[in-house]
């Protein structure tokens, strides 16, 4: 599509009155030079060579080219959109008490400076402030802004408002630092819940019980306290801004009506619009220009098609709460950003995206899909735990009376941006997504105007595997600046501007930022473009770095004397056992890893990859501090696939080189990892026995994925958050070669059709469907049959549709036949086997009344396997255990179960309730024998049936029932 040209004078004046900055002609146009910028990732955590804001060579733009290349970047400036406004994440307590468990304050204020300064940091200039207690907190009680003391019940009137906690756990220190650094810093707000005493629970956590099949939020604000809770809003901003911290906007209620047990609560629509209303008013009486945004959670809680969805967008209906809302604020953990879009163009509201977390190449694709969907503003969650995950308190358990200092609730999370070393926390790892969002906010800046570009990836969800995506603005000085995030192969990519173009090649898992014209100086200048250092006869080696244990990798190099074309020496450093450094030589070939730095070590551990006889037979390890004078620290010649080089004593260097010393044939290594206070204890680096189990969170490397607290039996952490192409490496040892049963304990909310896939190499082992559990802590066990060789390899867990936890997986000598739930049967732990031992709390099953009645045992033995469920206490007690089962096709049902009694009960029966028509059920007789009931003929007419077991017994009467199973007539 061609312009013409008008002339060049009258252009320049029309479009610089409105689009400051902006060329016109091709003529203008060339000869501009664009500056580039490159971060890399290896594997979505580690930078890659330090590419990490890593200035390019300048690029002319010149006469377009006719030589192809694989994506075209068409700029407009004519065509303009939303206002940038910033970028940032949030002050929540868990980070800035990781922060100041930094020991010294020129090592905490380093961090900050990194995080808000955009020349020698992120630049990132946007933060999401927590009013009172958000779910991550390292400092138990959850709290509010109102706390009462004892024997005050309700405080209208607001007298014991404060933010004191906030400045004990140095949240307002952390704030006032950054601004020292950045005085430009805006903030916005967001509360998680009222005080307890504004609350129909009596408490500032929430309260989780069941309406119609769904878990849902009981905790509610109080009607009566709708006013009340408007003016401690505007309490908490004039007690910020009596700190020197203005704040910009707030969010009517972080996630209202999220069913969790951390701070949370419902909102009505009806109430939703009356607090906006009134949070507007007091904003006005108390003379406060912060703005208000709506909603505040997920794109499918705003609106979607779906009946269960909250459909929040019913709140504009009201013509007063629509003029009120200054803007929509959302969540991207559910739904599509392209509901953004029709928010926007539906009510002329700005949008802001206030909470997620996008990791890797990947997640800077979902940003770009932020604001491409008119998001203003993007904010990132957590910035800060340690490298063991902690501290924090935050669970995904429904259990409303749950013990918050139970150690698994202050750890277990995944990575995040920035992480405290928990050995040494003198040492911050700054891993790729800090880098990635800084692609963004070191470059962009307030007040930019995003402009046209094309782009197939728009509407960009978080499933792709292999893109090419970009978004453009245009800041306040007229300079243009475009993002690109390439997520697969490496790329040659044009950029075409006002009729001229430049062209590079962006490397693989590379985000980009191309910026040129305007009238600001460079925002990072690299004073020394020589990158030769100064040549010197004698260098310092400097200082030796002592850490234990397993050393970080971050950073390192590696080179070789030889290698396979596509076998590059780096693999052995990318966490990824998938890939390998391959020698494609004979004797003499070496490889050597740079450590950036002397360190400390006594062991180098190598393992080869899939292809297990490619091993060194003989090897020596060689250290150097300058990389030409090299000393011998071992050598031996009874390598294996698995060798782990113990050197008998400390030794400190640079550099590592490792040398095959007799083998007729090419070697190769897949990772290697060096260690400062090895033990015989520690696992080789692939050391998982099958048979065996195997804890999905146990993964060598992986991409996409991140894990949390679990609630199955064993608790300990699951993998969730898991998309389409998203994978984890396991490097497992097989006993013998045959054929091996895999189980997998899954969750899933509504299911996943072809999710999970068994991988080895390039060959699928086996497929399975996710059943819809009806919950993501609702637990069951799929498995298959899969063919495994003899020796160390490595399995890949894939995801071929998104939607599903993992908490393990187990392989067992030969197949089995496959569980009930595999041959039709749609109930989960139908025979009460998934727990794998006694529990008190039955898996896929839930329980009301007396609770502790129900439970999982194998006392006189089960029907089939060696568990059954059952009801006892030794008090007379209620006992209700039940499922409900989804996506049913409507028709008639038959329903059996085997049971036992001990007779005597006030009620003992077996139910099929709530599946469009009155409940049908059947007497559970006494008797020591198993017996089995069954119920014909249930028409289900919505899509479901609640299948359940009920007591009303006194002390020590029991029931026992096994083997349930729902079969279409």
């Amino acid at each position: 599509m061609g312009k013409k040209c008008i002339s060049l004078g009258l252009a320049a004046a029309l479009l610089t009155a409105v689009f400051p900055g902006a060329n016109v002609c091709p003529a203008a146009a060339q000869g501009v030079q664009a500056k580039v910028s490159f971060t890399q990732t290896w594997d979505d955590k580690t930078i890659a060579d330090d590419v990490a804001w890593k200035e390019q060579p300048e690029l002319n733009f010149a006469e377009p080219s006719s030589t192809a290349a694989n994506a075209v970047i068409n700029v407009d400036p004519s065509q303009r959109y939303q206002e940038y406004l910033g970028m940032g994440v949030s002050m929540d307590e868990s980070s800035v008490h990781n922060l100041y468990r930094i020991p010294d304050a020129a090592g905490r204020d380093e961090v900050l400076k990194k995080l808000v300064d955009p020349v020698e940091g992120a630049g990132f200039n946007f933060w999401r402030v927590c009013f009172g207690s958000p779910d991550f907190i390292a400092t138990l009680p959850f709290y509010s802004y109102d706390e009462l003391p004892s024997g005050v019940t309700a405080d209208p009137d607001l007298q014991y408002f404060s933010i004191q906690r906030d400045k004990d756990l140095h949240l307002i220190d952390a704030i006032k630092k950054m601004q020292s650094f950045n005085p430009a810093l805006k903030f916005f707000a967001s509360a998680w819940s009222a005080p307890g005493w504004m609350k129909t629970n009596g408490s500032v956590t929430g309260h989780i019980g069941q309406a119609d099949g769904q878990w849902v939020q009981q905790a509610a604000l109080k009607d009566e306290d709708i006013p009340v809770f408007a003016k401690y809003y505007a309490k908490a901003v004039q007690a910020y801004e009596n700190e020197g911290i203005p704040i910009h906007a707030i969010t009517m209620l972080n996630e209202p009506g999220m069913d969790v047990v951390y701070p949370s609560m419902s909102l009505t629509i009806d109430q939703q619009q009356r607090l906006i209303k009134a949070i507007k008013s007091e904003f006005a009486n108390a003379g406060l220009s912060t703005k208000l945004w709506a909603h505040d959670f997920n794109f499918w809680d705003w609106k979607y098609s779906d009946p269960t969805t909250k459909n929040y967008y019913r709140i504009f209906n009201d013509p007063a709460t629509l003029n009120a809302a200054d803007g929509i604020a959302f969540h991207a953990y559910w739904g599509s950003p392209t509901v953004m879009t029709d928010a926007h163009q539906t009510y002329n509201k700005d949008v802001h995206l206030t909470e997620t977390s996008c990791f890797g190449v990947k997640g800077a694709g979902q940003i770009i899909s932020f604001f491409r969907n008119y998001a203003k503003s993007y904010n990132a969650w957590v910035w800060m735990l340690d490298t063991e995950g902690k501290k924090h308190h935050w669970t995904s358990s429904r259990d409303n009376n749950i013990d918050w200092t139970q150690d698994d609730l202050m750890s277990q999370a995944g990575d995040t941006m920035l992480q405290l070393d928990a050995y040494d926390p003198s040492i911050v790892h700054y891993n790729f997504d800090y880098y990635m969002m800084g692609q963004f906010s070191k470059y962009i800046k307030e007040g930019a105007t995003r402009i046209g570009t094309n782009d197939t990836y728009a509407d960009y969800s978080g499933n792709e595997w292999d893109f090419l995506s970009n978004v453009a603005f245009q800041n306040p000085d007229g300079e243009t600046v475009v993002v690109v995030a390439n997520k697969g192969e490496p790329r040659s990519v044009q950029i075409n501007w006002n009729g001229s173009q430049i062209e590079t090649a962006i490397p693989a898992n590379t985000v980009a930022t191309f910026r040129w014209g305007g009238t600001a100086p460079d925002p990072d200048p690299d004073p020394d473009p020589d990158p030769e250092p100064d040549p010197d006869p004698e260098p310092d080696p400097g200082p030796v770095v002592i850490d234990n244990g397993e050393l970080s990798r971050t950073g390192w190099t590696a080179t070789a004397t030889s290698s396979n074309e596509s076998d590059i020496p780096q693999n052995v450093l990318d966490g990824d056992p998938a890939t390998r450094w391959w020698s494609g030589s004979n004797d003499g070939a070496s490889i050597t890893v740079d450590m950036k730095a002397r360190r400390e070590f006594d062991t180098v551990a190598f393992s080869t990859g899939a292809t297990v006889n490619d091993y060194a037979r003989a090897y020596r390890i060689e250290v150097s501090d300058d990389n030409t004078n090299w000393t011998p620290v071992l050598s031996s010649d009874s390598g294996s696939p698995n060798t782990v080089a113990q050197l008998g004593s400390k030794t400190d260097a640079r550099y590592i080189k490792l040398t095959q010393t007799n083998s007729s044939n090419w070697w190769e290594i897949n990772e290697l990892k060096v260690y400062n206070g090895y033990s015989e204890s520690e696992p080789p680096p692939a050391d998982k026995a099958v048979p065996g189990k195997i804890e999905a969170e146990d993964y060598d490397s992986m991409n996409g994925v991140q894990t949390e607290n679990t609630s199955d039996t064993g608790e300990g952490s699951d993998v969730g958050w898991i998309d389409a192409g998203d994978w984890m490496d396991y490097n497992v040892n097989v006993a013998a070669s045959g054929t091996y049963t895999v189980k997998f304990r899954v969750a899933s909310e509504n299911g996943a059709g072809g999710a999970l896939q068994l991988k080895q190499g390039d060959s699928t082992l086996c497929t399975l469907d996710v059943p819809a559990t009806g919950g993501w802590q609702n637990w069951t066990t799929i498995s298959a049959a899969v063919t495994l060789p003899e020796g160390p390899q490595t399995l890949r867990v894939s995801a071929g549709n998104s939607g599903y936890n993992i908490n393990w997986f187990e392989f067992a000598e030969g197949a089995s036949d496959p569980p009930p739930e595999e041959k039709g049967n749609p109930v989960i732990n139908p025979s009460f086997e998934d727990n794998n031992g006694y529990s008190q709390t039955v898996s896929g099953w839930h329980e009301t009344a007396n609770t502790d009645a129900s439970f999982v045992e194998d006392d006189n033995g089960a029907h089939t396997g060696s568990y059954h469920g059952t009801h006892r206490s030794a008090d007379g007690y209620q006992a209700y255990t039940y499922q409900i089962v989804n996506g049913l096709e409507n028709g008639n049902y038959t329903l059996k179960a085997w049971v036992r009694s001990s007779g005597g009960q006030n009620a003992a029966k077996f139910e099929a309730k709530n599946f469009g028509s009155s409940t049908m059920g059947v007497d559970i007789p006494e008797s020591d024998s198993w017996t089995q009931l069954e119920i014909p003929d249930i028409n289900v007419t919505n899509g479901q049936i609640e299948i359940s077991f009920y007591s009303d017994a006194s002390a020590n009467q029991w029931i026992h029932f096994d083997d349930v199973e729902l079969s279409k007539q």
